[in-house]
């Protein structure tokens, strides 16, 4: 198959320049080793060191004894650590929820569910989780195949529950997908909820923390499967 142009890494360099040259209509193919979005989206500096380095420390103080320190009584407070975001604790949290369904990681999700106390904005993450689940899927997909006639017809996936945002407001339904949707790496997806929550008013800094809180709960995801 033969393309324009060849994009090797897809970082905060290469991906914007795939896009790019994807929209001025260029056959674009992207070469990356690891993971799509690179060192920067996966694990460097979008999952920002305040809410990794809470993560780092309790992974070490668990398994201290390898270290040749005895470490009793360690726990985590969920709470403190996403009181630390922009974002009101009941959204954050939300947001967290969603991400982990994201991820796929039962263990995961199913105890963030259970340590959230607001049932209504727990409830309505996981619908947006479950919807992006589809989403995260379908658009990635058509935009891949590059048909017109594709693109012209009807997705046809139940996606009801967006009409009442989940029982949740807009704006926070609308933070949840693009916290899934960071998780699934649908840039169609995130660019969407991204521009939809700006317009809702939401500051560059809430905005960032969604990604940060994305980011590290994917990082906590890999953890566990490891």
């Amino acid at each position: 198959m033969a393309y324009d142009v060849i994009v090797i890494g897809s970082g905060p360099g290469g991906y914007p320049a795939a896009i790019r040259a994807s929209q001025l209509g260029l056959k674009v193919a992207i070469v990356e080793k690891e993971s799509l979005g690179g060192v920067c989206l996966n694990w460097g500096c979008i999952p920002t060191k305040a809410l990794l380095k809470s993560a780092q420390v309790y992974e070490y103080l668990k398994h201290s004894a390898n270290y040749g320190i005895t470490a009793t009584g360690v726990n985590h407070d969920f709470d403190a650590v996403i009181k630390r975001s922009s974002l009101p604790v009941e959204e954050a949290e939300a947001v967290a929820l969603a991400a982990a369904f994201a991820t796929g990681n039962t263990k995961l999700w199913t105890w963030l569910h259970s340590q959230l106390a607001d049932r209504k904005e727990a409830d309505a993450a996981l619908t947006a989780g479950s919807i992006m689940a589809q989403n995260n899927i379908w658009y990635p997909y058509v935009e891949m195949a590059d048909d017109e006639n594709l693109k012209g017809l009807p997705a046809q996936l139940r996606m009801n529950a967006i009409a009442s945002h989940g029982g949740t407001t807009k704006a926070r339904f609308e933070a949840y997908s693009l916290a899934a949707s960071i998780v699934g790496k649908c840039h169609f997806c995130v660019k969407a909820h991204y521009e939809t929550l700006k317009k809702e008013g939401y500051t560059v800094e809430q905005l960032r923390d969604i990604g940060r809180i994305a980011a590290v709960i994917t990082s906590v995801a890999r953890v566990l499967n490891s």
